[in-house]
């Protein structure tokens, strides 16, 4: 009995999961952006950006915004590209990408 119920819960998640990733499909069809809001406006990301570069610290220029540092993500790159921040670090010094989110 109880092996026939789990059955059935699972069928009837795989049909709720199946439908979920349908109406996620069609709304990024229609160009629905999906998650969260960005904290931060593209100027003010331009702005934090600069003030990066010029040598500011990620905590307080995360106090200004009224976010929390952790908002800053310092994500190592491969390739150099405009938008990267060369961050200085006790062994060289490395390309990476600030992501504000």
């Amino acid at each position: 009995m109880l092996t026939v119920l789990g059955g059935l819960a699972e069928f009837e998640r795989e049909l709720i999961r199946t439908r979920t990733g349908e109406g996620r499909e069609r709304a990024k069809a229609r160009g629905v952006v999906l998650g969260r809001r960005p904290k931060l406006s593209p100027h003010q990301r331009r702005e934090a950006l600069a003030r990066r570069e010029a040598g500011e610290i990620l905590t307080d220029i995360a106090r200004t915004y009224s976010v929390i540092a952790a908002r800053f993500v310092i994500q190592p790159s491969l390739k150099h590209s405009e938008n990267d921040v060369i961050v200085p670090s006790s062994k060289s010094s490395y390309f990476c990408r600030l992501l504000i989110g």
